[in-house]
C-alpha cells in the first residue's frame, strides 16, 4: 500500500526535497513502476495536485468534494500507471481521469451528469466559501460577474476557454482531449474572449 492510499491529497502545497524533482514525467513514471516509490508518487502528486484540484472544484464547486475527488483520481492513477502507454501527455491522461471521476461522483449523488449541468456554478456557495481557491486571485464582485459572463458563452467556447484559462493547457493537449484541430480551438478561444469583453463592456 503506497503513498496515495494513505495520505490525503490537499489543495495546500508541501515541499519535497529530492533529485527526482528534476526528472521528466516519463522518467518519474518509470521510476514509480519499477520501485513503487513513495517519494516518486509524492513528486507527481505535488506537480499535478493544483491541476486536478482546479478541475474537480469547477465540477463540484466545493473544496472538500474537490479534495476527495483528487484523492480518488491519484489512487486511480497509481493503480493504473503501469498501463500508461505514453501516447499522450500525463497531463492529458490526468484530465480525462479527473473529468470521468467528477462525472461519476455527480451520478452517485443523483445529480444531472451532463456537461452543461456539471458546469453550472452556484454563486451563493462561491461567495460564502472562505476556502475557495478562485477567490484568492479574483475579487468577489469581479468573480461573480466573470462566472455569469462565462455561463453566457456557447458550450464549446466555454469548455475551450476553461481548459486554457483555468487549467493552463496547451492547444495540442486540448486537441487530444476534444478531438478538434488546433486552429478550431484557437478560433473558439478567440470568440470566447471577444464575447467576454463585450459582456464586460455592458453596464
Amino acid at each position: 500500500m503506497y503513498f496515495c492510499r494513505t495520505v490525503k491529497v490537499s489543495s495546500k502545497s508541501f515541499r519535497i526535497g529530492s533529485a527526482l524533482e528534476l526528472k521528466t514525467d516519463a522518467e518519474l513514471i518509470k521510476e514509480f513502476i519499477k520501485n513503487k516509490s513513495n517519494n516518486t508518487a509524492r513528486i507527481l502528486v505535488e506537480k499535478y495536485r493544483k491541476f486536478v484540484f482546479s478541475i474537480a472544484f469547477r465540477y463540484t464547486n466545493c473544496a472538500d468534494d474537490a479534495e476527495d475527488i483528487a484523492q480518488d483520481v491519484f489512487i486511480k492513477v497509481f493503480d493504473n500507471l503501469e498501463k500508461f502507454e505514453f501516447k499522450s501527455s500525463l497531463k492529458t491522461w490526468l484530465y480525462r481521469i479527473t473529468v470521468n471521476t467528477c462525472l461519476n461522483a455527480k451520478a452517485k449523488k443523483s445529480i444531472n451528469n451532463t456537461l452543461q449541468r456539471d458546469n453550472e456554478i452556484e454563486l451563493d456557495n462561491i461567495g460564502g466559501n472562505s476556502n475557495n481557491p478562485e477567490k484568492e486571485y479574483l475579487k468577489k464582485e469581479f468573480q461573480e460577474k466573470f462566472e455569469k459572463a462565462l455561463q453566457q458563452l456557447p458550450k464549446r467556447q466555454r469548455e475551450v476557454f476553461s481548459m486554457r484559462y483555468f487549467d493552463d493547457m496547451k492547444y495540442e493537449e486540448i486537441s487530444e482531449i476534444l478531438g478538434l484541430t488546433v486552429g478550431g480551438l484557437k478560433a473558439n478561444y478567440y470568440h470566447a474572449v471577444k464575447k467576454l469583453v463585450e459582456i464586460f463592456k455592458q453596464p
